[in-house]
């Protein structure tokens, strides 16, 4: 993106956020997260790869509404973390398949911008949005988190982008605590897999399936607490060079914490 492009983005951004600043929240927390990535192949019984552990990050949002019910939704978040992995090793020249054990770690970020429309009740509100997320991450097989990969370790830079449709949710209780929800659909996704090892490096497109998540929780005054569900699955990539990714599925289920201004 050119630098003129950038800075009318920013002006353009700078005067929707005026002309939405009547309603304006923003939202900072801490998350951990019960991960869950398992690869499936044709040939092995069960599961090919089976990661499992938990990862941490922090994230926020900010939504700048109009008094017409219109505005924009701006998330993100930031994680990393070491994960057991139970896989095996393939010999190329003899196809041979042995178990071996160890660790995987992940350093992400990842990022939405949704427009929204708040229908408000006596005691509700409900936002429909729609709109795009982006989620970059980096996968190292055989390393713990900020160490070197092992002898069979290698990187895998993944690029995840989706069109998002979905709806949340907030019900008053009381004037201090409020209960809140969101479901959201990631449709049309666009995978992309860079895998960086000794053996030479090569580009992979994963199917992405439609995915989804889930989230209900509340908010004493200025304190929230919420629960989460998210899941992603991909079909086989194309084979290159040799190389494909298998049949996969990310799942996510953690708890939130943060500060509402």
């Amino acid at each position: 993106m050119s630098k003129k492009l950038r800075i009318m983005l920013l002006v353009v951004l700078g005067i929707v956020a005026t002309g939405l600043a009547d309603d304006t929240t923003m939202n900072m927390y801490a998350f951990v997260e019960d991960f869950s990535w398992k690869e499936q192949v044709s040939h092995i019984e069960g599961d090919f790869v089976d990661e499992s552990g938990f990862r941490y990050g922090i994230g926020g949002a900010v939504n700048i509404f109009s008094s017409g019910g219109f505005g924009l939704i701006i998330g993100g978040e930031g994680y990393l973390g070491a994960v057991d992995y139970k896989g095996g090793v393939q010999n190329i020249q003899t196809g041979q398949y042995s178990p071996y054990n160890s660790k995987t770690s992940y350093y992400g970020i990842r990022g939405n911008l949704d427009l929204g429309y708040k229908f408000r009740g006596n005691n509700y509100v409900l936002t429909p949005y729609c709109g795009y997320g982006v989620d970059f991450w980096d996968r190292v097989l055989d390393a713990d988190l900020f160490e070197s990969e092992g002898q069979h370790g290698y990187s895998e830079v993944w690029l995840y982008t989706a069109a998002r449709i979905g709806a949340g949710g907030q019900y008053t209780l009381n004037q201090s605590v409020n209960v809140f929800g969101d479901l959201c659909l990631n449709i049309f996704p666009y995978v992309s897999e860079y895998i960086s090892s000794g053996s030479g490096d090569v580009t992979l497109e994963p199917e992405g399936k439609i995915g989804f998540d889930f989230e209900v929780g509340l908010s004493y005054n200025d304190v929230l607490f919420s629960f989460f569900w998210k899941e992603r699955q991909f079909d086989k990539s194309d084979e290159n060079d040799g190389s494909y990714q298998p049949d996969s599925d990310e799942r996510r289920i953690g708890v939130q914490i943060g500060l509402i201004f």
